[in-house]
């Protein structure tokens, strides 16, 4: 395994986050030019905490596909597991909330 660090940028795939400026066609890759821009605001939550959302694009060579750049918080404390609650919000809806992630903050004391 290779978890992320604190303070480390990743990338999070996913589907389902709606318009992008400019316009990609429903069933269309991203065109060639600047990536196309989710126009919906996005909350990130890491354990249990916000996290900067560094860009939500239009994923390239994907049809369908957003792709999030998201900071892992510098305080960010893990499971005992080594991983922590992940989620995406948009419009107030969880669009995301995935099974723990593995994460190479430190862990929660028991």
């Amino acid at each position: 395994a290779n978890p992320a660090a604190r303070g480390e940028n990743v990338r999070v795939y996913l589907t389902g986050l709606g318009n992008v400026t400019p316009r990609v066609p429903t069933g269309s890759f991203s065109p060639s030019g600047p990536d196309p821009v989710v126009t919906s605001n996005l909350v990130i939550g890491i354990a249990n905490n916000g996290a900067p959302l560094v860009q939500a694009i239009y994923a390239r060579n994907l049809v369908g596909v957003y792709e999030l750049t998201i900071t892992i918080p510098t305080d960010t404390v893990a499971f005992p597991s080594g991983t922590v609650a992940f989620a995406v919000a948009i419009r107030g809806l969880v669009a995301l909330g995935g099974p723990p992630t593995s994460c190479g903050a430190p862990q929660q004391k028991p």
